[in-house]
């Protein structure tokens, strides 16, 4: 059995080394918890940097040891078309050549997955706070919109007998809703990329904050409302004057 022991490191360590020819190189890594016979070992392969850690993390010199008398790992590509076939199979073969160790697998996306499972529930905790943010501010938003519309009654009465338009008495009427829904997005987008800022900060790897996010933003919030708004305000605008003149 070859008992010897090899490394394969990746770009950033291979540059922390300094070394110009590293395949071949005896080298020896310090561990705290094995003896000096497995710190020592040959330099068999380089490999360019990936990601082992959580893109919270920047890339870090990293050195593999391969030990043949400590595999206990087996890394299968398999077709996706037949997962559990493919997987029965492995099983079966597994048994007939170690039927005293059980075979425990796990899929590549799963253990990636994993790595960001904070990441993950805090996901689904916003969502679901956005999602019955934007549901109760709906609500106050139509019910606020209707009680302008039943205050307003009477004068929009008034105004349609001198001849004011519809489109003048739904202006009236959703003007200062307008001015309102501004200043809340005036106020909540600084808002919102401040904190997004400083969530983004705590990875080493992020995405940039474009400014179509916000004015995306704004474009949904600002229909949403003026829908809320707008249905009140022709439903008072349409009524027969002289039903508006008799209220109250």
């Amino acid at each position: 059995d070859d008992d010897s022991i090899g490394y394969i490191i990746n770009k950033s360590a291979l540059d922390q080394m300094g070394i110009e020819n590293p395949v071949g190189h005896s080298v020896e890594f310090q561990h705290p918890y094995f003896p000096d016979r497995f710190s020592r070992g040959t330099i068999i392969g380089v490999v360019k940097d990936f990601h082992h850690r959580p893109l919270r993390e920047h890339i870090v010199p990293l050195a593999i040891r391969i030990y043949r008398p400590w595999y206990n790992y087996l890394i299968v590509k398999i077709d996706p078309k037949d997962n559990q076939g493919t997987i029965s199979y492995i099983q079966d073969v597994a048994k007939k050549f170690a039927p005293d160790f059980p075979l425990e697998y796990s899929f590549f996306d799963d253990e990636i997955n994993s790595l960001y499972t904070p990441e993950n529930k805090v996901k689904d905790i916003v969502i679901y706070f956005a999602v019955l943010s934007i549901f109760i501010s709906c609500l106050g938003l139509f019910g606020l919109a209707s009680y302008t519309a039943e205050r307003y009654t009477k004068q929009v009465g008034i105004r349609k007998v001198n001849g004011a338009t519809v489109k003048s008495i739904v202006f009236l009427l959703t003007k200062e809703f307008i001015k309102w829904i501004g200043l809340g997005l005036v106020i909540g987008c600084p808002v919102a990329w401040f904190i997004m800022r400083k969530v983004l900060m705590n990875y080493a790897y992020r995405t940039d904050l474009s400014w179509w996010i916000f004015l995306l933003t704004i474009i949904i919030v600002s229909l949403m409302g003026l829908i809320a708004v707008t249905r009140q305000a022709f439903k008072a605008a349409n009524l027969n004057p002289a039903d508006s003149l008799r209220y109250e």
